[in-house]
């Protein structure tokens, strides 16, 4: 597609540097430049999908040799740092909200603050999240901002169960989820959070994305315990080393699904997008016809990268 652009576009700047001018009905030089340009980024764009095709394809071989004939068949993701991140940074909500009831710390303070809280050991529990995880959260907010007052926790958290608090990590999200389903994969949510993740999913309108939900909450574990992925792979029906789980954090997410037997890739470093993910799932298992991709994925450059190779 891309070399017949760029050779019309070529044939339109020569004419019109022999004739010193514009043809009626061509391109100006400058439109031409744009037209060459965007010819340029097709390339580009199908070049880098050609080599994520080629680490896809590597990956495969690579486990392979590890588990034989064995493939993926599940998908999990991690939600908050990998399918949704906050609207807006989580310091800026809790100031701006909390300067009506007299929270007087920068946003820095109340980030490094909410950080060293966070990180602390919690001793209400063994688990942080225990059903919908008021009794943490108050501590969180307390400790984050010095303001004790019921009625600002109570706005915060209200807020946090809202459409605006949250935005997806990855506009191509959708439609990966679509084709991974229709290809068979099965997906599910496994989320170190609080009993509000369930109505969060429907608020976002992504809850027909999956499957099924395993939340630490529910499960009575938190990544990165082996137990939480383990539940999602029952609940999905398949074999942990049948399951690949995808999230931003190391620890919990890399070395937790890892322990539970489940293949991992991070978030960030080992796939940037979903559209990556993707490409992964199609290399394993080559379970996409042209047909059925195009039909989940119309629109999409990875259509055009896959299907010439």
């Amino acid at each position: 597609m891309a070399a017949p652009a760029l050779r019309s576009a070529a044939a339109r700047a020569r004419a019109a540097a022999v004739s010193g001018g514009r043809w009626l009905g061509t391109s100006s030089a400058a439109e031409t430049e744009r037209e060459m340009g965007r010819g340029r980024g097709m390339e580009k764009e199908e070049e880098r999908g050609r080599w994520e095709l080629s680490v896809a394809r590597e990956y495969y071989d690579y486990r392979k040799s590890i588990y034989g004939d064995v493939t993926h068949r599940a998908l999990l993701v991690d939600a908050v740092g990998t399918l949704v991140v906050p609207a807006q940074p989580t310091a800026q909500v809790y100031k701006s909200i909390g300067e009506k009831y007299g929270v007087k710390y920068s946003e820095d303070e109340i980030l490094m603050r909410y950080r060293r809280a966070y990180e602390q050991p919690w001793g209400g529990s063994r688990l942080r999240y225990v059903d919908d995880g008021r009794a943490f959260w108050k501590h969180i907010v307390t400790s984050s901002t010095g303001c004790s007052d019921a009625q600002y926790f109570e706005e915060l958290y209200q807020y946090f169960m809202t459409e605006k608090a949250w935005k997806l990590c990855d506009p191509d999200a959708e439609n990966v989820f679509k084709a991974l389903r229709k290809a068979g994969i099965k997906t599910a949510v496994v989320s170190n959070f609080d009993t509000r993740l369930r109505p969060l999913l429907q608020t976002l309108k992504c809850d027909h994305w999956f499957d099924a939900v395993a939340v630490s909450a529910e499960v009575a574990a938190e990544k990165p315990n082996p137990t939480i992925f383990l539940k999602a792979c029952e609940f999905l029906g398949v074999k942990p080393e049948e399951a690949v789980h995808v999230g931003d954090d190391r620890r919990n997410d890399l070395w937790g699904a890892r322990d539970a037997g489940c293949d991992a890739w991070l978030w960030g470093s080992d796939v940037h997008s979903f559209k990556e993910v993707f490409l992964f799932f199609f290399v394993h298992l080559a379970l996409l016809d042209k047909a059925a991709c195009v039909s989940c994925y119309a629109g999409c450059n990875l259509q055009v990268v896959l299907f010439r190779n």
